[in-house]
């Protein structure tokens, strides 16, 4: 259910797709069975990619749009597993444990800085003219960035506020949608 709804939410539509084939790759994922982009970070990887489009869908938009652009694309599905480790990794140092309490939840926290870091590579990707053949520079420096006190702070900061692609664009979404136990909200088939 998680999955059909990352891909309705990003692509449009009413009716969920098979659960192997190409259209996958629509969403970012590298082939035609999704689970094989999700070992890294498993059901954690898939849940943060999903809250990234229920928390803006606007630049959940934006940053899917640039991930299939002719010259600057790069694979969405397996960089968000990418920034989930990125993720898991500043909670593990300690990075998120004041906002945390001020949210009084780790996992609040750690959704925040979760977009705060995809909009941080947005922004560097975007502007930075990047390639595909840059992604691994870019990932790691924005790793060591993002793994410092100012760079976790900077993630925490950009998520709440960011409109990534058109400026100012503050429009929301409304679906079909129930939400889960955890706030999550999920797609009617």
């Amino acid at each position: 259910r998680v999955l059909h709804t990352v891909y309705m939410r990003l692509m449009g539509g009413t009716r969920a797709m098979p659960r192997f084939g190409s259209h996958w790759e629509d969403v970012g994922f590298q082939g035609s069975d999704p689970a094989t982009d999700l070992r890294g970070c498993g059901m954690l990887g898939l849940l943060q990619l999903l809250f990234l489009i229920n928390h803006s869908h606007p630049n959940a938009a934006a940053i899917h749009k640039l991930s299939r652009d002719a010259i600057q694309e790069f694979p969405m599905a397996p960089l968000s597993i990418n920034i989930t480790h990125i993720t898991l990794k500043a909670v593990r140092k300690g990075l998120l444990t004041g906002e945390a309490n001020r949210l009084g939840s780790v996992w609040k926290a750690a959704d925040n800085f979760y977009c705060g870091a995809f909009y941080e590579f947005y922004l560097r990707w975007k502007s930075g003219g990047k390639t595909i053949m840059d992604s691994g520079y870019v990932r790691r420096e924005l790793e060591d960035f993002l793994l410092t006190p100012k760079g976790a702070k900077h993630a925490l900061g950009i998520s709440g506020n960011s409109r990534l692609g058109q400026a100012g664009s503050t429009h929301s979404v409304t679906s079909g949608g129930k939400k889960g136990a955890a706030g999550l909200e999920f797609q009617d088939f």
